[in-house]
C-alpha cells in the first residue's frame, strides 16, 4: 500500500516468561479475596512479553502479573 518494507532478525536469547500454576492459584486466591471474584481474571490469554524474567522463573516459583485499573 505504502511500498514499504522492512526486515527483521528473531533471536532466543530471552526465556520465556510462564507462570508456576500453584503461584497463580495463590495469587488469584489472594486477589479474590481483597476486590472480589467479578474483578479477578485469573484465565488471562498469553502474551508475548519480552522480560529478563523469564531466566529467573526457570528453577524456582514465581508469578508474573499484571494490574489493571477501571473505573
Amino acid at each position: 500500500m505504502h511500498g514499504a518494507t522492512c526486515q527483521f532478525s528473531y533471536t532466543h536469547e530471552f526465556a520465556p516468561t510462564v507462570n508456576w500454576q500453584q503461584c497463580v492459584d495463590v495469587a488469584v486466591t489472594a486477589a479474590i479475596n481483597v476486590v472480589g471474584a467479578e474483578k479477578v481474571d485469573g484465565n488471562v490469554a498469553q502474551m508475548m512479553i519480552s522480560e529478563d524474567f523469564g531466566a529467573f522463573s526457570a528453577k524456582n516459583p514465581r508469578l508474573f502479573h499484571l494490574f489493571r485499573q477501571r473505573r
